[in-house]
């Protein structure tokens, strides 16, 4: 599809989302139709291919051990209660993770006598002693009942309180629960968590324990769209006030950010929202402008990342449609929920298919560098609740012809609604431009888990 469908795919997403809490669909899609009339599209530009969101994270974590080790648990010290002395026990503990990312109860992984018997808590040993700066839990039954992470202080033999915080249900899902901290000024072999059972119902299974020296979570800054990845993107005009942001995450916060606009001034300030760090800023002059945004984050750790606006002398028809394609692409950024959909009030599954399709259109794929798209992991996880929402069907020859491409038996859908289904597939349809790409991409959730998007 070329730029025109993009720009009214953007247009009609937004106007569904805006349309009953402001009523102005009707406007939004005239004004589409104003300035998508006799409209052309420039040259597409050629880019790169990119590496997935997993390859990205992999890249990360081999550069970081590779300075620094990470470290799990070796033995246990001591414990308050277990489940067994084989399956369930506090030795299930040790070692890399052998459950997580899977949830429920596993003898894999340790538990305590009773499910809300008593406070309960483990002493795990690590070898190679050096300091660190992170804990990492990986709790797969009933998460969110440790309330305290300790390290022993080998030079008084005292408990040192790094982490703590109120015990809550964080929901029925397996989770890596890290704990991130300034560097202690020891070396750490021994780990004490505390445990809060009893408000955290259930019996709350710990599968690992891990150390590191550098954070587990890095802090992580990225930018607007580049203008350097596509002439289509962040064009801004003269005189007019334009957006300038970015967004953070991991580190810890509360965090202050410097913004540098590219023509010599700059603001700073506390961070208020991680997800849009924002200012509205005028340039005075055309050509090129590089922003920068800089975060540091609690602990004194800083990063930074930077994009080229385009900055033009005068408008033309095929600025404002880049300027307005912009626009709805960060309305729908910033209304995006946490797990990953929209809602139009009437069916997630629709637009959420709608949206992912809009930014799939304007070249921000879920496969793509998040160091370098700043949307490619948004888009990602509004794929994720879609898949976590199809379901298979049997299939059977139909009057119109046999409907069963691969032979299984099965179909797929995401709604029982049939439009809300179709909308949901675009969005799917989308995420890859060739096949090859398709069969490098593995489903992580759902009934689909472990295929490709290919075999989808």
């Amino acid at each position: 599809m070329n730029k025109l469908f993009t720009f009214f795919w953007i247009c009609f997403s937004v106007s569904v989302l805006l349309s009953i809490s402001y009523g102005q669909t009707d406007k939004v899609l005239e004004q589409a139709q104003v300035l998508m009339k006799e409209y052309s599209p420039p040259p597409m530009v050629q880019r790169q291919e990119p590496v997935t969101p997993d390859e990205s994270w992999r890249d990360y974590h081999h550069a970081s051990t590779s300075i620094a080790s990470t470290r799990y648990a070796s033995s246990v010290i001591a414990y308050s209660s277990q489940y067994g002395t084989g399956v369930y026990s506090a030795s299930q503990a040790l070692g890399a993770p052998d459950v997580y990312p899977s949830y429920g109860t596993n003898g894999a992984a340790w538990a305590s006598a009773t499910a809300n018997g008593q406070r309960e808590y483990l002493e795990l040993g690590f070898d190679n002693p050096e300091p660190i700066t992170s804990i990492g839990i990986y709790e797969t039954y009933n998460p969110g009942a440790v309330d305290t992470i300790y390290v022993k202080d080998p030079n008084t033999g005292l408990w040192v309180v790094v982490w703590s915080g109120a015990a809550s249900h964080k929901g029925n899902n397996a989770r890596l629960f890290i704990a991130d901290f300034s560097a202690t000024l020891f070396d750490v072999s021994e780990v004490r968590l505390a445990i809060n059972s009893p408000t955290v119902t259930g019996f709350n299974q710990i599968d690992a324990v891990v150390l590191s020296s550098l954070p587990l979570v890095p802090l992580r800054v990225n930018t607007m769209p580049s203008n350097t990845n596509s002439t289509s993107y962040a064009n801004a005009l003269v005189n007019v006030a334009h957006d300038v942001w970015g967004n953070v995450t991991g580190g810890t916060s509360p965090y202050k950010y410097y913004l540098y606009y590219g023509d010599g001034s700059m603001d700073s300030g506390n961070v208020t929202d991680a997800h849009n760090i924002a200012r509205n800023h005028t340039y005075l002059t055309a050509g090129p402008k590089t922003m920068k945004l800089v975060v540091t984050d609690a602990l004194g750790r800083s990063d930074s990342d930077q994009s080229v606006i385009r900055v033009y002398a005068s408008s033309t028809q095929e600025i404002r449609v880049n300027m307005a394609i912009e626009k709805g692409l960060r309305y729908l950024y910033l209304n995006q929920y946490a797990s990953g959909y929209w809602s139009d009030n009437s069916n997630t599954i629709a637009s959420t298919g709608m949206a992912a399709l809009a930014f799939e259109e304007n070249g921000h794929l879920p496969g793509n560098d998040t160091d370098e798209d700043i949307y490619a992991e948004y888009v990602r996880n509004a794929l994720n609740y879609l898949l976590s929402n199809a379901t298979m069907a049997s299939i059977s020859p139909q009057s119109a012809g046999i409907p069963d491409i691969n032979g299984n038996g099965y179909g797929s859908y995401f709604s029982t609604n049939t439009y809300a289904n179709g909308m949901g597939v675009l969005g799917m349809i989308g995420a890859h431009l060739s096949s090859a790409s398709a069969m490098g991409d593995t489903i992580t959730v759902g009934v689909y888990n472990g295929q490709t998007f290919y075999d989808f």
